[in-house]
C-alpha cells in the first residue's frame, strides 16, 4: 500500500511540474511572438518601375514603398529611404536618398548615354534594415539597352514572345522554400515554391507535385512573380518531384530531401 501511494505521489508531482514546463514555455513563446510583432518587427521595402527595360538616355521612375513588416502599415522607423543602381560587378553607378514621410515617395535614375549595356540591379533599404544581413534589402533586376545598337525596342510583343521561346531552350530554375528551413519526415509542411523566369511571372503554371512512382500527390499554379504554395508530408524512403509543362516540354525537380528527425515550425495568423 505504502509503495502504491509512493508511486502515486511521484506521479502527481512529475505531472505537475511537467504542466508547468508546458505553460511556462507557452507563456514565453506568447511573450517573445508578441515583443517581435509589437517591437522587433522588421521593415520591409518594395520598389515599382515604370517598366523593366531602358534605353540609354531613358530615365528610370519608380515609386517606393516602406512598410511594417508585420502589418504592411506605414513603417514608423525610418524616414531616408536609400536606393542604388548597381552594375554586373557589383559596383554602385548612382545613388540616392529619398525622404519617406508616407508609405510611399517617388524617385527616378537618369541613364548616362555611355553607360554600357546589360543587366542592372535596383536595391532599396534603411539604416534600420542595415542592422540584418543584406537579404532584407529589395533588390530588382533591370536591362538597359544601347539606342546606338539596331535592335529594336526590348518591350515590343515580337522580343517578349522571343523571350518565351528561348525559355523552352533552357531548363527554368524552381527554387522550393519549406517553412521552418527543412522539411521533416511525417509531418505536414508548407513548401513555397519561386519560379525564376521574367516570361512567366504574370502568367499562372501549373506546378504537379509526385513521388517516384510517379503517383499524384497535388497540384496547384503559381500566382504573379512566379509564386506558389502547397502542402506536404513527406514519407521515409520516398522521393518527390514537381513537374512543369511547358511548350510542349517537361520538366521535372526534385523536392529536398525530409530531415529524418527534427522539428517543424509553422506560422498561421490567429485573432491579433
Amino acid at each position: 500500500m505504502k509503495k502504491r501511494l509512493t508511486f502515486c505521489s511521484l506521479f502527481l508531482i512529475f505531472s505537475s511540474f511537467a504542466v508547468l514546463t508546458y505553460n511556462d514555455f507557452s507563456t514565453l513563446i506568447t511573450k517573445t511572438l508578441q515583443n517581435y510583432s509589437t517591437n522587433k518587427w522588421p521593415e520591409k521595402v518594395y520598389i515599382q518601375t515604370d517598366k523593366s527595360n531602358y534605353f540609354t538616355t531613358d530615365t528610370i521612375w519608380f515609386s517606393a514603398y516602406l512598410v511594417n513588416g508585420i502589418t504592411h502599415l506605414k513603417s514608423t522607423k525610418s524616414k531616408v529611404l536609400y536606393t542604388e543602381l548597381i552594375n554586373d560587378t557589383d559596383s554602385v553607378i548612382k545613388k540616392r536618398q529619398l525622404y519617406i514621410n508616407a508609405i510611399s515617395t517617388h524617385g527616378d535614375f537618369s541613364i548616362d548615354k555611355n553607360l554600357q549595356e546589360g543587366k542592372y540591379r535596383l536595391r532599396a533599404y534603411t539604416n534600420y534594415m542595415q542592422n540584418e544581413s543584406p537579404d532584407f534589402f529589395f533588390e530588382k533586376q533591370i536591362s538597359i539597352w544601347n539606342k546606338d545598337n539596331d535592335r529594336g525596342s526590348p518591350n515590343t510583343l515580337d522580343q517578349i514572345t522571343k523571350s518565351k521561346e528561348d525559355f523552352t531552350f533552357n531548363k527554368p530554375i524552381l527554387n522550393f522554400y519549406p517553412e521552418g528551413g527543412d522539411l521533416v519526415e511525417n509531418i505536414t509542411s508548407k513548401i513555397a515554391v519561386k519560379l525564376e523566369n521574367e516570361a512567366y511571372k504574370t502568367t499562372p503554371i501549373t506546378v504537379k507535385i509526385e513521388d517516384e512512382k510517379a503517383t499524384m500527390i497535388t497540384e496547384f499554379k503559381t500566382l504573379n512573380y512566379g509564386l506558389g504554395l502547397f502542402y506536404l508530408k513527406p514519407l521515409p524512403y520516398k522521393t518527390y518531384y514537381a513537374s512543369i509543362e511547358l511548350n510542349g516540354k517537361l520538366y521535372k525537380y526534385q523536392i529536398p530531401k525530409a530531415l529524418p528527425i527534427g522539428y517543424g515550425l509553422s506560422v498561421n495568423q490567429k485573432d491579433n
